[in-house]
């Protein structure tokens, strides 16, 4: 029988029925993420998210962006690409007021694909190429920037292998 040998720094760990997430690698993993406290109080963040008829997707997101203003000393704020207000146009417009300079449009969309190629910089007003643009709020130009989806990540892993062992119990 050939043996495995994982490293203490690898996300998961042998357990007795199952596979287990080592708790200090899960750790490890948010603390680097934490660390990037790069931004400033004149940048916001619009955490896009898709838009359901269901409430409680909502509601999803509006805890998301809450989190995320957790580590954002600037204004967070939501907006969604359909079925739920605020729409895009109402998002970046509740920015009003604030001294934003620039806007992160953030979607919280695991992979790219029409919405977030296509539509979302289309309703944005951005290049879809560039991903970046510009829009007046408060008679000032304030630039936009699509961040990127979440994509692969040790987070995103740690986070479906724990919903994969909550399956299990």
């Amino acid at each position: 029988m050939t043996k495995v040998r994982r490293s203490t720094a690898e996300p998961v760990t042998s357990g007795k029925d199952l596979l287990v997430i080592n708790p200090i690698r899960l750790i490890q993993i948010c603390e680097n993420v934490i660390s990037v406290r790069f931004m400033v109080d004149d940048v916001g963040i619009l955490v896009l998210g898709h838009g359901s008829t269901k409430p409680y997707n909502k509601e999803m997101v509006e805890k998301c962006a809450k989190m995320i203003g957790d580590f954002h000393d600037g204004p967070v704020r939501i907006a969604f690409l359909n079925m739920d207000e605020p729409n895009i146009a109402a998002g970046l417009e509740s920015f009003a007021g604030t001294k934003v300079k620039t806007i992160v449009a953030l979607p919280i969309f695991l992979a790219h694909g029409v919405h977030t190629l296509e539509d979302i910089p289309n309703e944005l007003r951005v290049d879809p190429a560039l991903r970046r643009g510009k829009c007046k709020l408060n008679g000032n130009e304030v630039e936009i920037r699509c961040a990127e989806p979440l994509g692969v990540d040790d987070c995103i892993a740690a986070l479906a292998y724990r919903r994969a062992t909550e399956a299990l119990k």
